[in-house]
């Protein structure tokens, strides 16, 4: 099933009891993409989302933020590998820079730690 809404967002795929639901596509207005996990209308668990900026994010996600391991490719070239909680990156990870340069540590609300 393709569903479209008035905002120009569009899902495309099963519903269950109303509900988004399993594996499916959701292509937001503003060029962003979401291809993975629906739970209860919610995008959650494993999935791929791109983002009007060109970046790209893979990993696992609840209430539609990234939260656990992820690997996000920035349009910029830089990439970074590791933990997130709600969309930041939070725990530990490494930060690669498009230069080659690495920074491997602790990031706490999407901030590194020294």
């Amino acid at each position: 099933m393709i569903c479209t809404y008035s905002n120009g967002d569009r899902y495309e795929g099963n519903f269950v009891d109303g509900k988004k639901q399993g594996q499916r596509i959701y292509t937001f207005a503003n060029g962003g993409k979401y291809q993975g996990t629906f739970t209860n209308d919610t995008i959650a668990g494993k999935g791929v989302r791109t983002y009007p900026t060109g970046d790209r994010c893979e990993g696992t996600f609840q209430d539609g933020q990234l939260t656990g391991q992820a690997v996000c490719d920035y349009k910029s070239g830089d990439t970074y590998q590791g933990q997130f909680l709600n969309g930041q990156k939070h725990g530990t990870g490494v930060y690669t820079f498009a230069d080659g340069t690495t920074v491997e540590g602790t990031w706490n609300n999407d901030e590194y730690q020294q």
